[in-house]
């Protein structure tokens, strides 16, 4: 009879946890020589924040690594709540968002360590290494919230890794089922709630043609307020006033004409004129002018809104232009180079001006 060897089963000799970490994390894949040293130290900086402890030193106490492989054996503190640790830990997810530059779908897995099975790494070709317990910098691309890790299997094409670590718990796996039911359900549920291309299209002919009314009655609405042009010379019925003008638009009307006054007729065009000397004396026959309103002069104007006293600026302009006017009449009479009282000898008449130049002239 061929004889059965046991297989040796070892014990632990601490109540501290040893896992084992498939690609771990230290800011890239795959360990170099001359950087090993400053690659394990922030793999330990990776775990602290991992196990929610990123202050505490001595969380993280020895990683053993070995030169030709990848997975690495990590010994932490028992105060650790070990089953939140292990799991899939995906890089999109545990990196800041400004140090990923790229999408990368690279992820660590960590796995209880099989100690019963393979003994104290150290007694069995692994190398201790013992990191640093410094504070942890804040330039490390680590989130300080730290997402959970997500169930992953042990991959089974890795005959040594089998051996090597132990597979999730079995609630783990029965949570994942859950929690991936419940997405699915989620998921199916969105679907159905989603309109129909039907349901889209109609509503979105609705919205056209509600905006189509809409346009409509507001070019009905513009066509009736907007206010037809009344031809020159003709005088349009006013919604403001019987003169047309608001107060201030016929100030602003009084003051324009004022600046821009329409020359002095001659004798011949305007008719009979007043007897010379006696400018007091109104025209026998006038021609027709057109009359520009001004405001609280006319009757009417006034009786169309509140009293409005003229403004100094108008009186001093109407003051202006009745002096012009005189002064341009007392020329044209041959009467400006006359001074008060003089008798002119072509008539023997005496100049006297009237009395709003007097007025202007004190």
């Amino acid at each position: 009879m061929v004889k059965k060897f046991k297989k040796k089963i070892y014990e632990k000799t601490t109540e501290d946890h040893y896992i084992v970490v498939v690609n771990p994390w230290f800011g890239r894949n795959g360990f170099t020589p001359s950087t090993v040293a400053k690659d394990l130290n922030s793999l330990s900086f990776w775990l602290r924040k991992a196990t929610r402890k990123p202050d505490k030193p001595g969380v993280v106490k020895i990683i053993y690594r070995r030169s030709k492989r990848d997975e690495v054996i990590v010994r932490v503190d028992s105060e650790v709540e070990i089953e939140s640790l292990l799991g899939k830990h995906e890089w999109n997810k545990i990196m800041n968002e400004d140090a990923l530059l790229t999408p990368d779908s690279s992820a660590s897995l960590i796995f209880m360590y099989n100690y019963s099975a393979n003994g104290d790494p150290a007694e069995h070709e692994w190398t201790e290494y013992f990191p640093a317990q410094s504070p942890i910098s804040d330039k490390l691309a680590i989130k300080n919230n730290y997402p959970d890790p997500s169930w992953v299997a042990v991959p089974p094409t890795n005959n040594y890794l089998v051996t090597l670590a132990l597979p999730l718990p079995e609630w783990r796996l029965v949570k994942a089922k859950k929690e991936a039911a419940q997405a699915a359900a989620l998921e199916i549920r969105a679907m159905s709630e989603f309109p129909s291309i039907e349901s889209i299209l109609a509503s979105e002919k609705s919205s056209t043609s509600e905006s189509l009314e809409e346009d409509a009655y507001f070019s009905k609405w513009e066509e009736s307020s907007v206010r037809e042009d009344t031809p020159i010379g003709e005088q349009g019925p006013s919604k403001l006033d019987k003169c047309g003008l608001d107060p201030y638009e016929r100030e602003e009307a009084a003051l324009a004409f004022l600046r821009n006054p329409s020359p002095v007729p001659s004798e011949t065009s305007r008719g009979k004129t007043r007897p010379p000397g006696d400018e007091n004396t109104p025209c026998e026959s006038a021609p027709e002018v057109q009359k520009t309103y001004v405001k609280g002069e006319e009757e009417d104007c006034i009786n169309a809104g509140s009293i409005y006293t003229p403004s100094d600026g108008l009186r001093k302009a109407l003051a202006l232009y009745i002096t012009t006017v005189e002064l341009n009449t007392a020329e044209r009479l041959g009467k400006t180079t006359l001074k008060h009282g003089q008798v002119d000898e072509s008539n023997g008449s005496k100049w006297e001006p009237s009395k709003r130049i007097k007025q202007e002239e004190d």
